[in-house]
């Protein structure tokens, strides 16, 4: 299970309510939004599956050398997944990974994938 943290402190400063995207970029004709930090503990099957099979992401292989982009897209992935998305792509990942099924191309892409998790958050499978 994911746990999160819902901060206590009031908001303020830098963190004051403003009208942004739902990732905190400046946007004049949204809705006022105030800024909530989320503690996610994922594992590496977690990361591998979101990043592999989330709906709406296209990660290349350029991709893979570029650590915030990384970050970000995880971040985009855990906040637009349900738990039970998040656990079926990190089955779905670790099958794949494991016994090398499915087409050529995606396999190779999962293992250059589970090269780059490994080097940015510092977990393995």
């Amino acid at each position: 299970m994911m746990h999160g943290t819902i901060p206590t402190q009031r908001v303020s400063g830098s963190s004051a309510p403003a009208r942004t995207d739902l990732f905190g970029s400046p946007h004049p004709t949204e809705d006022v939004r105030v800024p909530i930090q989320l503690t996610a503990c994922v594992s590496f099957a977690e990361i591998l599956g979101l990043l592999t099979y989330s709906v709406g992401l296209d990660i290349t292989y350029a991709d893979l050398d570029d650590d915030t982009f990384m970050r970000e897209t995880l971040q985009f992935a855990l906040i637009t997944s349900d738990h039970l998305a998040i656990e079926r792509c990190a089955n779905r990942a670790m099958e794949a990974l494991e016994t090398g099924t499915g087409p050529l191309d995606e396999f190779e892409f999962i293992c250059c994938l589970a090269t780059a998790v490994t080097r940015v958050f510092g977990v393995t499978a």
